[in-house]
């Protein structure tokens, strides 16, 4: 008589603990690969796992949702205010408005870092000059997130063109207009035009911290050691 043939033979069984006993008799025939095709699994995307492998993957999504998430704590006041924010790390919902000479910030390529801001007007850097170039957008970013404003590296590379505040700052709850501070550091005159792109706009986490007066801080091996502390190089 084989195995299957003695499972069939057994079963239904009415018993609790010869039950438990023949399902586990039967996981550990189905480990073994024993009873495939004999009718008692016909499929074998539908075995059983062993025991300890279903407790381990039990105990890791049980701590996976336990884990906090970043936003969990701004939920409530960002439901509040008609926000809607993923729980995907990637994917983040931002309101904008725009304006008559606004052009909608975009991600170039699947990887990009930050989205393209573009002038709203058309302008002209003179060498060691500086200027605040307006974008005609306005975001609401989330609570518990900022914007960064970087300079680009092709106006970088091609024109000495930056930012003299980088990266720049937009906190949660500002309204105003995005702005970019540009100067010119290379030799020549760049001319811009309504559209072009000047910088680009990162959204990052933030975390808020909790300052505590202490009399002494903890001592590392570095100390006090600053600027050029580790070496000329």
């Amino acid at each position: 008589m084989t195995i299957a043939d003695d499972f069939r033979r057994r079963s239904p069984v009415k018993n609790r603990r010869k039950r438990r006993n023949l399902q586990n008799r039967r996981r550990e025939v189905d480990a073994n690969g024993l009873v495939a095709g004999d009718g008692l699994f016909p499929d074998p995307s539908l075995r059983q796992k062993p025991r300890h492998q279903g407790r381990i993957e039990r105990k890791i999504a049980k701590d996976q949702r336990l884990l906090p998430h970043p936003l969990d704590s701004h939920i409530p006041s960002m439901r509040r205010l008609g926000y809607h924010v993923s729980h995907d790390p990637m994917s983040i919902r931002i309101p904008i408005t725009l304006g008559p000479d606004a052009t909608l910030p975009a991600y170039q390529t699947a990887g990009a870092a930050g989205m393209d801001l573009c002038s709203a007007i058309d302008f002209e850097l003179a060498p060691m000059e500086r200027l605040l170039v307006p974008t005609d957008i306005k975001i609401a970013i989330p609570a518990g997130y900022e914007g960064q404003v970087r300079p680009r590296s092709g106006l970088a590379v091609r024109h000495g063109i930056g930012m003299v505040n980088t990266p720049g700052t937009i906190d949660c709850d500002y309204r105003g207009e995005i702005k970019v501070l540009l100067i010119n550091l290379g030799q020549d005159a760049v001319t811009f035009q309504k559209g072009d792109r000047v910088a680009q706009l990162v959204i990052c986490p933030v975390v808020r911290a909790e300052l505590h007066i202490e009399t002494t801080l903890e001592e590392t091996e570095r100390g006090v050691g600053g600027f050029g502390s580790t070496g000329k190089n």
